[in-house]
C-alpha cells in the first residue's frame, strides 16, 4: 500500500535521511507543526502526561549518528519501524524510533509516521519542557 506521493519502494527504504524527509512534510502539511532547527533521535520514547522523563544524553542521537543503526533495524526482518513524533525541545525536533518486539523475518520494512501524542500538541509549540530532561553529556562521537 503506497502512501500519497511515496512509493511502497521509498517507503520500506533503509534511509534514515528519507523518512526524515518524509515525516518534516507530513508534519508541516498535515499537522500544521511549529518550526524546528534540527532533529534529535531517541528509542522506544515513550511520555505521560503526569510524569517527567529524565533521559541520559547518552539516548540521544543526531540523524548523521543514528543512519547507519536505522538501516540495521531497516534490514532486521522487522515488519515495521515506526517514527514518532514527540514534540519540541529546545528548537529540535524529537523523533522516537519504536519497534516491534521481535524481528518476523521479512525482507522489507515498512516505515511508518506518527505526530505528537495529544497533551503535546495541544500545548504550545508541541513544547516538551513539561515532559522531558535530557541530562548530562554524551560520550558518543559526533
Amino acid at each position: 500500500m503506497d502512501e500519497p506521493g511515496w512509493t511502497l519502494e521509498e517507503v520500506c527504504s533503509p534511509d534514515l535521511r528519507l523518512h526524515l524527509g518524509r515525516l518534516s512534510a507530513w508534519l508541516r502539511s498535515d499537522l500544521n507543526a511549529p518550526e524546528w532547527e534540527s532533529i534529535l533521535i531517541a528509542e522506544r520514547l515513550f511520555l505521560e502526561p503526569d510524569r517527567r522523563l529524565l533521559l541520559s544524553a547518552d539516548a540521544i542521537w543526531t540523524p548523521a549518528q543514528y543512519a547507519e543503526r536505522f538501516a540495521q533495524h531497516a534490514r532486521a526482518g522487522y515488519s515495521w519501524i515506526n517514527l514518532e513524533t514527540i514534540g519540541l525541545l529546545n528548537s529540535a525536533l524529537v523523533t522516537s524510533i519504536d519497534l516491534p518486539r521481535a524481528s518476523t523475518g521479512l525482507s522489507r520494512t515498512q516505515v511508518l509516521l506518527s505526530g505528537p501524542m495529544r497533551f503535546v500538541s495541544d500545548g504550545p509549540g508541541w513544547s516538551l519542557e513539561r515532559y522531558l530532561r535530557i541530562e548530562g553529556a554524551s560520550c558518543r562521537p559526533s
